[in-house]
């Protein structure tokens, strides 16, 4: 049941995503403003509504991470930080502990768990700082009028 109920969250997390980037688009969102945080709530939606959770995925993470560091280092440290944290996380498990995640091991469940944990967080963190993408100031007024 959990598993036929996924695809639906899947959709609706991307359809969520997708309208909260496109309003912010069409409010005028600056590029370099608002290219980060979507482009991560994006992969970050399909991770964390994804049935499959393969370890492959986090690797889709490190693009927008590195783009979102050469726009603007400051602002991005501390989610790159968590994205590092959760592949040392992933690392930790896969490939050299994934046999004792099979057999149901205390270490590994809780190291994976703790992994998809912070992978939470981090959609949170990243729909909420698309959700305060400000808009210039021009394109309020001209939408209002």
């Amino acid at each position: 049941a959990v598993t036929a109920a996924m695809t639906p969250v899947l959709v609706l997390a991307m359809l969520g995503v997708a309208a909260l980037g496109a309003y912010k688009v069409w409010r005028g969102a600056p590029f370099a403003t608002l290219f980060p945080p979507l482009a991560l709530s994006f992969v970050l939606a399909l991770i964390v509504t994804n049935k499959v959770g393969s370890p492959q995925y986090l690797s889709w993470l490190v693009a927008p991470v590195a783009v979102a560091l050469v726009i603007r280092r400051s602002r991005w440290i501390g989610v790159a930080l968590v994205v590092l944290a959760t592949s040392v996380l992933t690392n930790m498990i896969y490939p050299g502990t994934y046999d004792a995640l099979l057999r149901v091991e205390l270490g590994p469940v809780v190291i994976l768990t703790a992994r998809n944990l912070l992978l939470v967080v981090l959609f949170a963190w990243m729909v909420t700082r698309l959700a305060r993408v400000r808009v210039p100031t021009r394109a309020r007024v001209a939408v209002a009028e």
